[in-house]
């Protein structure tokens, strides 16, 4: 990324890279050593940054840092295919204690997810079709869907709120 280094910082790179440019055999000019140091870390540093697309802050990340489009590989994730659904639905579904016809209650609840998934992903569509507004349905969405049905057998009692005092004390 250009300018990502002061020219300080650069003077620190090049002291530091001048030893094992040497033992590389090369010239030991300036601009040898900053091309050394630029191909050492191209073949060793590898940065995974995930963004979300919702909302404005990645499209202003992208004004104010345009190397993030120009100088990196970007990866879009597609929606999940239907197979993958029931895959991870029925992992997730599989612990869970199904006393009547688990195999068949089991196959619903895969099946059941797959569709209220697939269907809010089509009508995420139709809005944006309508009134040029994105919903955006991610991977996490179907599993925050999923978690929904992982209650707690056993849930912990919740304390009842304290009475608010009443707006007209009397004396």
């Amino acid at each position: 990324m250009p300018n990502l280094f002061a020219n300080d910082e650069w003077e620190k790179i090049i002291a530091s890279c001048r030893k094992p440019c040497e033992e590389a055999g090369i010239a030991c000019t300036k601009d040898n050593i900053k091309a050394f140091f630029v191909s050492r870390v191209r073949e060793n540093l590898h940065v995974v940054l995930c963004m979300s697309p919702v909302g404005s802050a990645f499209r202003v990340r992208c004004r104010m840092f345009p190397s993030l489009i120009n100088c990196c590989t970007i990866d879009w994730f597609d929606r999940w295919p239907d197979e993958a659904l029931l895959s991870v639905s029925r992992q997730v579904f599989e612990p869970i204690e199904i006393k009547d016809d688990p195999e068949i209650v089991l196959d619903g609840l895969c099946e059941m997810s797959k569709i209220i998934h697939s269907t809010v992903i089509d009508k995420a569509d139709d809005f944006f079709a309508a009134l040029k507004r994105r919903f955006y349905v991610t991977p996490k969405s179907f599993l925050e869907l999923l978690s929904l049905y992982r209650l707690d057998p056993h849930p912990h009692p919740h304390p009842s709120p304290s009475p608010s005092p009443s707006p007209n004390p009397q004396p």
